[in-house]
């Protein structure tokens, strides 16, 4: 049964783009603002291998993958358009994101630097590995520290923040042209395109985290 199954269903995977317009208020300033997530994820098709797919059960899929992304908190980095500056939990998340990619590396820098310094004896010894593990964890955190997003004020502007002002133009000249704000700001606005992904599916301003702020 299940070698018939593989031969009759055929599953196609989709790389899709998810875009959502998340409104919060800066912790900061504590003035609200809105700012642009994004979620890479697979959409599933399934159908009869001799059978023309149908294109709504992908949706269906797309929209559903959408819904479980858009109740998860803390997601996306914007600067706040008020104050200039990233949330704590967005500089947070950027550094423990690069953590482990960041002390594999310094663990190799590190295992070279205490190669040099130290005799062999005490190198295999506890008091050795305690010294290679305590520098790879300093060298990983300084880069970490470099690599990751920055707490403080940034002069730079992102365009993957608006105020109340420019999000109310955006919509209401969105209105007049009958397109999706998410898709306008994401790929005109922003400049973004389509290079690792087949589709993209807009979830508008619909944020379903638990205490988020009316858009």
């Amino acid at each position: 049964m299940g070698i018939l199954k593989k031969i009759l269903i055929k599953k196609t995977y989709v790389d899709t783009l998810f875009l959502q317009a998340r409104k919060i208020v800066c912790h900061h300033c504590n003035k609200p603002f809105t700012y642009i997530a994004t979620k890479k994820g697979k959409a599933t098709q399934t159908s009869l291998r001799f059978v023309a797919p149908d294109d709504g059960d992908l949706e269906d899929h797309m929209n559903k993958h959408g819904l479980r992304w858009a109740k998860k908190k803390k997601l996306g980095e914007a600067l706040c358009p008020h104050c200039k500056r990233y949330q704590s939990w967005m500089v947070m998340k950027s550094r423990l994101s690069l953590l482990p990619r960041c002390w594999a590396t310094m663990f190799v820098f590190a295992m070279i630097i205490v190669s040099f310094t130290i005799d062999d004896r005490t190198l295999t010894s506890t008091l050795g590995l305690a010294i290679l593990l305590g520098l790879t964890t300093v060298l990983a955190m300084v880069l970490v520290a470099l690599l990751g997003i920055r707490s403080g004020v940034h002069n730079e502007r992102d365009n993957r923040s608006k105020d109340d002002e420019r999000l109310a133009k955006l919509i209401q000249e969105c209105q007049v042209s009958k397109a999706d704000p998410v898709e306008v700001w994401y790929f005109h606005h922003m400049g973004m395109e389509l290079t690792e992904a087949d589709a993209s599916v807009s979830l508008g301003f619909l944020d379903l985290t638990p205490g988020a702020c009316p858009a």
